[in-house]
């Protein structure tokens, strides 16, 4: 039997179809003293796709149980259980340790249309000696990224059963082909059996062969009959274009290694890239390393990123990770947007049976809505006061990771610029570009139209869209098979950024070299339209020909946001800049680089003051991007060179 719960504790916070196709949206869940001998949903979201896409679901936050009971929970887009990777589950060992986090992960290919996802809670079949009662306190996080975006999202259910890990074993591995710089979060979470006396090390990572100082969560059996513990381990990654892979790693730890060596983990590993240059997703994360802290009489910051952000939006803040705590201690731990955090604003608490091992993983999310302005987000460490017989002494390993998706005003004109008379036609070649300039009134490009008689064998098209120094921007091609006579789409492989009134080139080639006049193929045009003069072919064969294209994008508002630490603002100015762009607010020793739009590497130096200031009069009017690094954290910034 399925019931579903209207919950008057149950929040939503919707931000809708944000400029770029991102919907996130989350539902807070409290629910108390829950039945769940039947499974109950605690939670759901109901999204409307205007484009087909993928659909990132997480189910995360605090189980309260009874000994005896296993606790089945589960992120779904049916609200039914699957098997093993198709939930997570907890078991408590006694009575007075009854508390686990817990987090679930799944993710789905939609389509345009509608559909509903769920949180749901069930006393399993087979382990149901308890009382079938559970609370639970969490949050239900749906993540719609759509085909269109730059952003990349892979995940692989992992179905792991009885396996060694007495060496490090790769329970799940995404492989990514990168065109353009990046940063990559990968999150691996789910539950883990092992036997009693073993310490398993489960890491999310960019290698196989990790050591202790990569990063990893513990999770352990607790007794004999108590084997299943849940964990989640997120690593954010700085790359550049090309062959990445990325794992979900296990390994039995050689401190505490009395049991047989042997697992099973059922979860997921889920990778997410986001460009550097991409407007509408940016993350900021902090490694967390908080060792014997005592939060005896007031609670620790373990974390605190600031922001400084031009567009509202919204933030979504996941603070994952290990504790290590002392038996009769409760421990409260919290992603937060305030220092000073109560217990009543949504966190989760671990405790620890005497005589097992003292660590727990967790996992914490809120979404928030963001403002224009200076931002500061916490990871919170306390301990409840009416549980406060241990040490009061804890040590967190985690990070703090945020996803901040500004609400871009994006208004999307079709098409943009266009020159709509095909009278005649030019023959193409496959080493000499055919170009035609344009001056768009937008910002952003996604496709261009040509009028093309594919009336000979010289193979298919590549499209290339550049400035007027010829660097390339963006690419698009179709092949021999797919071309028509008429106007033929060239959808570009990444949205390319514009300056409005600037000018630049649609340049196309064909595949396959020919010279019979008879194989050629023919991009059609004529002397009237939207560019009537100084518009012609490479050769000047025809004086005053405009080509016959169609441009189609959108006009955007580009943010302006950088990450901090609480060392203070960095600031770079005049942003647009025409002769010097400078740089304030450096706390240490700074590589600082700055690259095109398109990817090229055109400045690389360094900053040894808290102040720089380059030298740009140089470089074409663009958008460019700004890389400090220091202290292996980097930072970048989007800056603009116009107003000559």
């Amino acid at each position: 039997m399925k019931t579903t719960f209207t919950l008057l504790l149950l929040f939503i916070i919707a931000s809708g179809s944000l400029a770029g196709g991102i919907i996130l949206e989350q539902a807070n869940i409290q629910e108390t003293s829950l039945d769940v001998n039947s499974e109950q949903i605690v939670a759901e979201i109901h999204m409307e796709f205007d484009e087909p896409g993928k659909v990132v679901v997480r189910f995360d936050g605090l189980a309260i149980s009874s000994v005896g009971d296993r606790i089945l929970l589960a992120a779904s887009n049916t609200g039914n259980f699957g098997i093993n990777n198709g939930h997570t589950s907890v078991q408590v060992a006694d009575a007075n340790s009854n508390q686990n986090s817990f987090s679930h992960t799944m993710v789905y290919d939609v389509e345009e249309g509608s559909q509903t996802y769920y949180a749901s809670v069930f006393q399993s079949s087979v382990q149901n000696d308890g009382n079938g009662v559970v609370s639970v306190y969490g949050s239900l996080t749906v993540k719609f990224i759509p085909t269109t975006s730059p952003v990349i999202i892979e995940h692989r259910n992992i179905n792991q059963t009885h396996i060694d890990v007495s060496e490090t074993v790769a329970l799940a591995e995404v492989s990514l082909n990168t065109t353009v710089a990046g940063q990559v979060k990968v999150r691996f979470d789910g539950t883990a059996l092992s036997s009693y006396g073993d310490a398993l090390l489960l890491a999310a990572n960019d290698r196989i062969d990790w050591g202790v100082n990569n990063g990893h969560v513990t999770a352990h059996a607790t007794s004999e009959s108590v084997t299943r513990s849940n964990f989640s381990h997120t690593r954010v990654f700085d790359i550049n274009e090309g062959e990445h892979s990325f794992y979900a790693t296990g390994t039995q730890s050689i401190v505490h290694n009395n049991g047989d060596g042997m697992a099973s983990i059922y979860g997921a590993l889920t990778v997410e890239f986001t460009p550097h240059s991409y407007e509408h997703q940016t993350i900021y994360h902090e490694d967390i390393t908080l060792t014997n802290a005592d939060v005896s009489e007031a609670l620790q910051i373990a974390s605190q990123i600031d922001l400084d952000a031009i567009a509202d939006g919204k933030l979504l803040a996941n603070f994952d990770g290990f504790a290590v705590l002392s038996p009769g201690d409760r421990i409260i731990l919290a992603a937060s947007d305030r220092p000073d955090w109560d217990s009543n604003e949504g966190n989760v608490s671990l405790k620890v049976a005497a005589g097992s091992l003292n660590t727990h993983s967790f996992s914490h999310s809120r979404l928030y809505n963001i403002q224009e302005g200076s931002n500061s987000y916490y990871a919170v460490v306390d301990r409840f006061i009416g549980e406060a017989n241990g040490s009061g002494l804890v040590s967190i390993y985690g990070r703090l990771t945020l996803t901040y998706i500004p609400e871009i005003i994006e208004e999307c004109l079709e098409p943009d610029q266009s020159q709509n008379n095909p009278a005649g036609g030019v023959m193409l070649s496959h080493n000499i570009p055919r170009w035609q300039e344009f001056i768009p009134t937008l910002n952003k490009l996604r496709r261009v139209e040509l009028y093309i008689d594919p009336a000979g064998s010289a193979g298919g098209l590549d499209l290339e869209v550049t400035n007027i120094n010829n660097e390339v921007l963006g690419t698009a091609s179709i092949s021999e098979e797919n071309l028509v006579y008429g106007w033929n789409e060239f959808h570009l492989a990444e949205e390319v950024i514009l300056i409005s009134g600037n000018t630049y080139r649609i340049n196309l080639t064909t595949t396959i070299a020919v010279t019979n006049p008879s194989d050629r193929h023919f991009w059609y045009g004529s002397n009237t339209g939207d560019y009537p003069d100084g518009l012609a072919d490479p050769h000047d064969e025809m004086p005053n020909f405009s080509y016959a294209f169609r441009t189609f994008g959108c006009m955007i508002d580009v943010p302006n946001f950088i990450p901090q630490t609480n060392e203070g603002f960095i600031r770079i100015y005049p942003n647009p800049a025409s002769e010097y762009i400078s740089i304030s607010g450096l706390a240490e020793p700074s590589e600082i680089k700055i690259h095109s739009i398109s990817g090229e590497l055109i400045y690389n130096g360094f900053a040894d003051l808290a102040s720089a200031t380059i030298n740009i009069s140089s470089y074409p009017d663009g958008i460019y991007i700004l890389t400090i690094q220091n202290n292996n954290r980097i930072v970048n910034k989007k800056f603009l060179i116009g107003n000559r």
